[in-house]
């Protein structure tokens, strides 16, 4: 009686034709936040790039493993100092003690002093290239910083504005192209930058020929009469006489202002 009664219960807790939650679909969409997957099809897309993935990680970590324990085995002293290492010692002291100054020279004519002689040079030549990098990084930070400072003087911005438009460069700009996310909105911010000098050219001449054109009507205006009567010397009333007005200079200009699409 009691079984039957738990078998009950467990029917009406899951009745027939409610909705089934994928966990997969939990599971991808709690692993890509910003991936949407409006149908199945496009969620089996993304779990086998997914799986796919994860297995070449695994098949690439097996190859590792296989050339780590191959080496362990033939030198039983570099899992030792990997040990050392691991637990905090310097790494000077860890190979220190397993192998003396001289075991780690190679004389020359030994059958490994060429490739002795090779690596002890990548390495200077890759110790010179890191100091050459942080010297001109550190040139380049004095040198932004002067202009940075120039550029905020420049157009008055304070503390509070300063320190907003780095965080809007750093978290919005620099960190998104670093991730290699880039949207239409950085896309909008950089072509505004990139046309920032033809705009304001543009903008000039625009202004130039407006200028021009106020000036233009104004002189046309005060040539016709501004209240409407005859200009001296005309003999009578706009519109009144023997024939048709003849244009004059101002209106031949106008003419081909307006031709030219002014």
């Amino acid at each position: 009686m009691s079984e039957k009664k738990n078998e009950t219960a467990t029917v009406e807790a899951a009745p027939k034709g409610a909705p089934r939650i994928s966990r997969v679909r939990e599971y991808m969409t709690a692993k890509f936040p910003d991936r949407e997957f409006p149908d199945d099809e496009g969620l089996e897309t993304v779990l086998l790039e997914h799986v796919k993935g994860l297995d070449d990680r695994v098949a690439g970590n097996d190859r590792a493993n296989r050339t780590i324990m191959e080496l362990v085995e033939t030198y039983p002293e570099f899992a030792q100092i990997i040990e050392d290492v691991a637990a905090g010692m310097p790494v000077q002291a860890a190979i220190a003690r397993q192998f003396s100054p001289e075991e780690l020279t190679v004389a020359e004519g030994e059958p490994d002093y060429d490739a002795y002689r090779k690596a002890a040079e990548e390495r200077t030549k890759r110790l010179a290239d890191q100091r050459e990098r942080i010297a001109a990084r550190e040139q380049n930070m004095a040198r932004s910083k002067t202009d940075v400072d120039a550029f905020f003087a420049e157009r008055g911005m304070d503390e509070a504005e300063r320190q907003e438009f780095v965080d809007w460069v750093d978290n919005t700009v620099l960190a998104n192209l670093l991730d290699g996310k880039v949207d239409k909105g950085i896309l909008t911010k950089l072509y505004q930058g990139w046309k920032y000098d033809e705009a304001v050219a543009e903008a000039r001449e625009t202004g130039k020929i407006e200028g021009r054109n106020e000036q233009i009507e104004a002189r046309r205006t005060a040539a016709s009469g501004v209240d409407g009567l005859a200009s001296p010397g005309t003999g009578g009333m706009p519109g009144e006489g023997g024939g048709a007005d003849k244009p004059d200079f101002l209106d031949e200009v106008l003419d081909r202002r307006n031709r030219r699409k002014f």
